[in-house]
């Protein structure tokens, strides 16, 4: 074998929790920003990750990179259906990395957990612009949910285009004519 030609750079590595659940890797992959507003999909299996750190390029107010890095905190969401073989893909982007959430309206976040209370509870979610609560414990009650629908919801964005989120619904998937 051969010796190191250098020191490496330092690095740190991590195991993260993963979909538990039958083979996906040979599903068609969407992605949320790439679907239109309304869409209804069937999700015969929910997943979303533990919450994990980011490095981007901070940019300035042009957009352009200002070559300082800032961290930021995602969960990743995957609506999957293995009748049809297919996998919508989104990241949830948040504040912080520890379990204490707070979800602001028109967010991922927020709209995923407060669309699950609406459909359990109507007319208690969204009458707030804020929703708290514990990650772990929404994200294993996500993880455990079967046979549900959601729909795709596009929000404005001031300066920049439009991006979608997903809300739990109870309306139907359209029938496809053929």
């Amino acid at each position: 074998m051969a010796e190191a030609q250098s020191k490496l750079p330092s690095f740190e590595g991590e195991n993260r929790e993963k979909y538990d659940g039958p083979d996906t890797s040979k599903y068609a992959v969407y992605k949320l920003v790439d679907l239109d507003e309304g869409d209804i999909y069937h999700a015969d299996n929910i997943y979303l990750s533990d919450i994990y750190e980011n490095e981007w390029d901070k940019l300035d107010d042009k957009g352009c990179p200002t070559g300082e890095k800032e961290l930021k905190y995602s969960a990743g969401f995957q609506i999957i259906n293995h009748k049809s073989e297919w996998k919508i893909k989104a990241n949830i982007n948040l504040k912080k990395k520890n379990d204490a959430f707070e979800a602001m309206e028109k967010s991922g976040l927020y709209d995923l957990i407060g669309s699950l209370i609406e459909y359990n509870e109507p007319g208690t979610a969204f009458k707030f612009n804020v929703i708290t609560g514990s990650f772990k414990q929404w994200r294993e009650h996500i993880n455990q949910l079967k046979d549900i629908n959601v729909e795709v919801i596009e929000h404005p964005f001031e300066g920049g285009n439009p991006y979608n989120t997903l809300q739990f619904t109870k309306k139907e998937v359209p029938e496809v004519e053929e």
